[in-house]
């Protein structure tokens, strides 16, 4: 029995949070090496795989292999077609996608011709001309058509070309016309190759039909007799020949329900059939703006400041491994005369939102979510020596380096797999019922009962986290009401914000130049490193630069002369005057920059703050949008703290106790207030009909579902002295989850999902997922090692390190203006 148990214990020590990031790190290097010897091997054609094979993800949306599809809106197709000439030749099904074409390359009206004539649309704006030839069945009329292109002035951009159904129909699906047709095509091929040479030509596949569906005059049309067609194409056309097979145009109709007669395709499956000949033709000719990597395009060249970065990170990883090695072999060589045991100290760990908090001595690694810093005896004033101090740090930019070029691999490498996002009812509702109920099993009784305490913020934000975790994977932004409710998940971490800095200065009174450089760089060291590794700007994570902005904003409210804090108002009480108008005067200042764009633009639009906040496109729309979004959010955080402070410091409430912070009748009503509250919200985010008019809303009513919240949250005493451990330790590293889902758990830059093991949907999500937390947990770990050491208290020193970093970030920002190599 105690052997059983000794051997328990011994699987349990290895069961933590170390092991899992040490099968992560070996996961991750096996996969993409993986994908790495397949790319090498097999380079697969993107281009090509758009025409050859796919699947559906439903029934409107069509996932290629191994590559996304960009969804061309009608301006985006007019601009890649501008001054083209499509032709279609065919029969009814031909001609089904001849008005698709139509309809989506045009902005007026298209209606449908009559059947069995050639058709023409011409659009004199864009200047695109679309025509259709009736030519249903493969004879003599085939090859003297395209004997008569070759001898035309301009042939057409795109030609596509497909017909059987006619053929079976008319002659009865005899075995001759099959033979008939075999010979017809192999004598046009001729021609076909001949004009495939000077432009490009598609022959398309049939699509399977739905015989229950078939009028009885087309019930010879069999999917046998449809294949036997198909197949003898391909083994006409293969080899040397020029012409294009179009295999998936047949396999998007393959699919239940996919006709409106049995043999004519829905509209939307002629939709994808549209944008998978724009995706072919455009993409590689005209590049989409949103920053994606789409099938039919190259990889982003890597710039010089990408090499730079990496070699930087490698030279980083390999001093650290040298220091190292002579340390160890140094104390194998010397050993301490009288080694004394390490001493606990104080562990100060940085939350996700930039607060730092003092958790006391602790001997769990895990629960701190940093390595423990052990204080050496004897004198005090003795500093590491050098050569530890830098191989730690050395180590750690190492270390950092290897996960940025997992980074890399995943989203910028162009050979790992990606997949387009689709959304249902399902798939949202059901992973948030699952971490809704994990979330309520793994509670505890926190050992602080104040209001908005340590564990509820770090569970509070890491639900929240979940939840807009899971919005991203799902797609469900189309889905209006559930985007609202994300907004105000967004408005709620705004709210910490505030609520968070303001206790910090108002309790400490510390406005040092110290504490504003740990806060900026705990926010700002990831998303700075992956704009380098990634060749992003830096308002690309938005988040980050919304939080930083927010906080200088607090950190400037507070510091300004006359500064208040709980100790200058216990001396003098004219500093609650004092507060009220700071407060005044930044919401003054946030609604004057509000209501003019003018105002906005002289404030942003100059540089270097410019550079700071453009988008990829140079422009400072995306700033404007998610400043004034939730604008007042950060101020009521402010003021919520200052009035909460205020009310505990005369005694108005107590929160000491695990008990309700009213009694009876009172805790009931502000509970039933805050369900209101909340409630009402929802009911707005169902009921308003777009989401511009839902976002004007909401910076005005975004306070409402948040201090409901906080209501039903800290009012009852019994729910205010437990919190959820699984939660919480979701909610210690949300900045990185937040940033690293970008590139390591979604792709293409949030536009799709990461696929390490195709065709296993459910195992590629969990290895995935586990890779992609056990990454976060690292990261955040080593940012706060980091951070020691960037950020030291010595005032002299920081000055020093900072100097070399401006200079440094000033070369760099030089650099991303861009050399690609």
């Amino acid at each position: 029995m105690a052997i059983a148990t000794h051997h328990n214990d011994l699987i349990l020590s290895y069961l933590n949070v170390t092991t899992a990031k040490y099968v992560a790190f070996v996961l991750a290097v096996v996969l993409v090496s993986l994908h790495g010897i397949k790319h090498i091997y097999e380079e697969p054609n993107t281009c090509q795989v758009l025409l050859d094979d796919g699947y559906h993800l439903s029934s409107k949306i069509w996932q290629p292999m191994g590559c996304m599809m960009h969804q061309y809106t009608i301006r985006e197709g007019q601009y890649c077609m501008k001054d083209k000439h499509i032709m279609l030749i065919g029969d009814s099904r031909v001609r089904q996608l001849f008005f698709e074409f139509a309809r989506h390359l045009s902005d007026k009206e298209v209606t449908e011709g009559k059947e069995h004539q050639n058709l023409s649309h011409n659009d004199k704006a864009t200047g695109i001309k679309l025509d259709f030839i009736w030519m249903p069945e493969t004879n003599r009329s085939v090859t003297e058509f395209y004997e008569q292109l070759l001898k035309s002035p301009e042939l057409p951009h795109i030609i596509i070309h497909g017909s059987a159904t006619w053929a079976i129909k008319f002659h009865n699906a005899t075995p001759e016309a099959f033979e008939q047709y075999k010979k017809n095509l192999t004598q046009s091929s001729q021609a076909m190759n001949q004009v495939a040479e000077e432009t490009t030509v598609f022959w398309t596949l049939q699509a399977p039909v739905e015989h229950d569906k078939l009028y009885e005059v087309r019930k010879m049309i069999t999917n046998e007799q449809i294949n036997l067609y198909n197949d003898a194409a391909l083994e006409i056309f293969r080899g040397s020949s020029e012409v294009k097979f179009w295999k998936s145009i047949a396999k998007v109709g393959d699919i239940d329900d996919s006709t409106q007669d049995g043999i004519h395709l829905q509209e939307h499956l002629l939709e994808i059939d549209v944008q998978l000949l724009l995706n072919w033709y455009c993409n590689k000719n005209y590049k989409p703006h949103d920053g994606a990597l789409y099938c039919c395009q190259t990889k982003e060249p890597i710039t010089l400041l990408q090499i730079i970065t990496f070699s930087t990170f490698i030279a980083c990883l390999l001093g650290g491994i040298f220091l190292k090695i002579r340390k160890k072999y140094a104390s194998l060589v010397k050993k301490p005369s009288h080694p004394s045991p390490p001493s606990e100290v104080t562990v100060i760990t940085a939350t996700p939102n930039g607060d730092q908090v003092q958790n006391g001595p602790i001997s769990d690694v895990e629960s701190a979510g940093v390595k423990k810093v052990e204080k050496p005896h004897g004198n005090g004033n003795r500093q590491p020596s050098p050569n530890t101090d830098y191989a730690e740090v050395l180590w750690a930019l190492g270390k950092f380096g290897l996960i940025m070029i997992y980074f890399y691999m995943c989203d910028r490498s162009g050979f790992i797999p990606r997949e387009q996002k689709v959304y249902t009812h399902l798939r949202f509702f059901l992973p948030v019922c699952y971490v809704t109920l994990l979330g309520l099993f793994f509670n505890t009784k926190t050992s602080q009962t104040v209001v908005l305490n340590r564990d509820q913020t770090e569970e509070w934000k890491g639900w929240m986290q979940l939840l807009i975790l899971i919005y991203h994977f799902s797609g469900a932004s189309g889905v209006l009401p559930i985007y609202m409710h994300i907004r105000i998940l967004v408005a709620m971490y705004l709210f910490q914000t505030g609520y968070g800095h303001f206790c910090f200065f108002w309790s400490k009174g510390d406005y040092g130049i110290v504490r504003f450089c740990q806060v900026q760089f705990r926010l700002n060291w990831l998303v700075i490193v992956l704009c380098l590794v990634m060749n992003r700007p830096y308002q690309f994570y938005y988040f980050v630069p919304l939080v930083s902005f927010w906080f200088i904003l607090v950190y400037v409210t507070m510091s300004v002369w006359p500064r208040v804090s709980a100790k200058s108002v216990t001396e003098n009480s004219s500093g609650y005057a004092w507060m009220v108008f700071k407060f005044i005067a930044l919401v003054s200042l946030i609604v004057t920059i509000a209501i003019s764009e003018v105002f906005f633009y002289k404030i942003f639009d100059w540089w270097p703050i410019k550079e700071v906040f453009i988008t990829g496109d140079g422009k400072l729309y995306e700033w404007w949008f998610r400043w004034q979004l939730d604008r007042f959010i950060v101020p009521f955080g402010m003021l919520f703290a200052f009035i909460y402070i205020t009310l505990k410091k005369y005694k108005k409430l107590d929160d000491t106790k695990d008990e309700s912070l009213w009694s009876g009748c009172g805790a009931l009503s502000l509970t039933f207030l805050g369900l209101c509250m909340v409630t009402s919200y929802t009911v707005f985010a169902c009921l308003c009909p777009s989401k511009p008019d839902c976002n004007q809303t909401h910076s005005y009513i975004s306070v409402l579902p948040v201090l409901g919240f906080i209501l039903i949250r800290n009012v009852p005493g019994k729910l205010r002295a437990r919190y959820s451990t699984f939660f919480a330790w979701f909610g210690k590293i949300s900045l990185e989850l937040f940033i690293g889902q970008y590139h390591i758990w979604l792709a293409s830059d949030t536009k799709g999902t990461l696929v390490l093991i195709p065709n296993y949907p459910e195992v590629n999500l969990i290895v995935t997922s586990f890779i992609f937390l056990c990454t976060a947990h690292e990261i955040c770990t080593l940012t706060v090692q980091l951070q020691a050491f960037f950020v030291p208290k010595d005032l002299k020193e920081l000055f020093k390190r900072l100097s070399v970093l401006i200079c440094l970030i000033t070369v760099l920002a030089f650099f991303h203006k861009g050399f690609s190599v």
